[in-house]
């Protein structure tokens, strides 16, 4: 017995070797795939979420019980690219790895390992319903207490496209190349028509093939260039509805300005992207969007305040702002914080130096009022003497200062209307007329003493802290610098499914 125990202390304390690695061993994973991860990983939650969405709409775009293969079920391809998002993996190849080589994929999947065709195809024929689903996502973020809307802010950020920005060429330079190309395709099919006679020898398309029609076909694909570029220089020929976008390290990239509305719990209320370069035109189309999200979730309550940065504080959105009633804080200027522009003591001298420069301007037109009167009254006196001896006006032009003409038609003022009907020409300003203050100023200036405000100026600090903590946790933890579609509204649909997935691992978090 005593031996027994000694040989269990010797092998529990005392190590004779590694552990063993048998890769021959065999097959030992639990049968039951629930087995293969902890009942506290976040998968199960995303599984049991996706399927208690409404995917009515999803589903009914499929035929079933026609002859052929069986489809590939559209929750488990909607689980799959919503947990690859989640986890920064975008690539449809990447997922279908992860199908084979992922355990927490595998179970989504239920180790039936979809293609990567099928799940890129999957993702492009359904983009219409991301919208849908993160409105559906976003109603249960409410239920569960995580949509507050006392503070919202808004804020933009460049994410590149799925194209070079060596593909940009001149629209000038484009349409000389397809002329070009007309001239040298003329000219093939002549020297073809003498050789082949009705012999084609090429394989191009059927629209392509025929010269007549050819000829046909390009100026139409032109035609549509300019229609879509007429007011641009440059194109890109990858993503044409991409454009050259200002990056953070002071370069240039391609891409797009991606748009989101965030709460106080760091829920995305609204998503949205556009080509604009900068955030001037979309204060009022993301409101927009804010009031329609939040009415198709059936979320009640009121925005308190909407926080921006300087990039949306223009005159128009002041307005509008105005018009729809809405607590707005908007900062005037990129170094709000750092110049001391808003304070108190900055707006009251910005009044005193307009009220100064007022008073200034009075003060001098008073006195040019009395250099008036006082000429007057001096070429009165001359008049009244020449009028009583009878004299010749002549005699007094140099007395007066003023040429001949311009001392009889004086004379004759002061005889008919007195003193005051005499014109005399006024010296000019010394001081400037202060000029009315502008619609963008008052705006401005409005705005400044708003945010001058103690309580103002500490809600507005949270700006930074709602909106910017989700661009930095989606694109520095997971990943999300880049758009894998292209197209305007291709890349609406991903920013969407990537603000739902960013809700989701809310709601993850909020159940913990």
């Amino acid at each position: 017995m005593l031996a027994f125990w000694l040989g269990v202390f010797d092998d529990r304390v005392m190590a004779h070797g590694f552990v063993s690695v048998d890769r021959d061993q065999q097959f030992l994973l639990p049968p039951d795939l629930r087995s293969w991860l902890p009942a506290d990983h976040e998968v199960w939650f995303v599984i049991d979420l996706v399927e208690s969405l409404d995917l009515a709409r999803l589903e009914a775009s499929y035929r079933l019980g026609a002859a052929g293969r069986a489809p590939v079920s559209p929750t488990m391809l909607l689980t799959l690219l919503v947990w690859g998002y989640s986890r920064g993996v975008v690539s449809s190849r990447a997922i279908e790895r992860g199908c084979r080589e992922d355990v927490a994929f595998r179970v989504i999947c239920a180790n039936q390992a979809p293609d990567h065709t099928t799940i890129a195809r999957f993702r492009q024929r359904h983009e219409e319903v991301a919208s849908e689903l993160f409105v559906q996502v976003l109603s249960l973020c409410e239920r569960a207490g995580l949509v507050r809307l006392g503070t919202v802010a808004v804020d933009g950020t460049k994410m590149s496209a799925n194209a070079a920005l060596a593909a940009n060429r001149n629209v000038e330079r484009l349409r000389r190349d397809v002329d070009e190309l007309f001239a040298a395709a003329a000219s093939v099919d002549d020297a073809e028509d003498d050789e082949f006679g009705d012999g084609d020898g090429s394989g191009l398309p059927a629209e392509l093939r025929d010269a007549d029609k050819r000829r046909e076909r390009l100026p139409t694909l032109l035609a549509e260039l300019d229609a879509e570029h007429s007011d641009r220089e440059r194109v890109n020929l990858t993503d044409r509805e991409s454009r050259v976008m200002h990056s953070a390290d002071g370069g240039n990239m391609q891409g797009y300005n991606a748009q989101v509305f965030c709460g106080e719990g760091q829920v995305v209320l609204a998503a949205a992207v556009t080509n604009e370069v900068n955030d001037t035109h979309q204060l009022v189309p993301m409101l927009d969007e804010l009031d329609s999200t939040l009415a198709a979730a059936e979320v009640s309550d009121e925005v308190g305040v909407v926080l921006a940065d300087a990039g949306y504080f223009t005159a128009a959105n002041m307005q509008t702002v105005n018009e729809r009633e809405i607590d707005a804080l908007i900062a005037t200027t990129k170094r709000h914080k750092q110049t001391g522009r808003g304070t108190q003591s900055s707006l009251e001298a910005d009044a005193e130096a307009a009220a100064a420069a007022l008073d200034a301007f009075s003060i001098d037109q008073a006195r040019i009022a009395a250099d008036v009167d006082a000429e007057r009254q001096r070429r009165a006196l001359i008049f009244e003497q020449v009028e009583s001896t009878r004299g010749d006006l002549r005699d007094h032009l140099d007395e007066l200062g003023v040429s001949q003409a311009v001392a009889y038609v004086g004379f004759a003022q002061w005889r008919q209307g007195g003193v005051n009907a005499i014109k005399v020409r006024r010296r000019a300003n010394t001081v400037p007329r202060p000029q009315p203050p502008s619609a963008a100023m008052v705006a401005r200036n409005a705005m400044e003493a708003k945010l001058a405000q103690p309580d103002n100026h500490q809600r507005y600090k949270l700006r930074s802290h709602l909106v910017e903590t989700f661009f930095g946790h989606n694109k520095h933890n997971r990943g999300h610098r880049r758009f894998t579609r292209r197209g305007l509204g291709a890349v609406n649909a991903e920013w969407r499914l990537i603000a739902m997935t960013h809700n989701i691992g809310r709601l993850a978090s909020a159940g913990r």
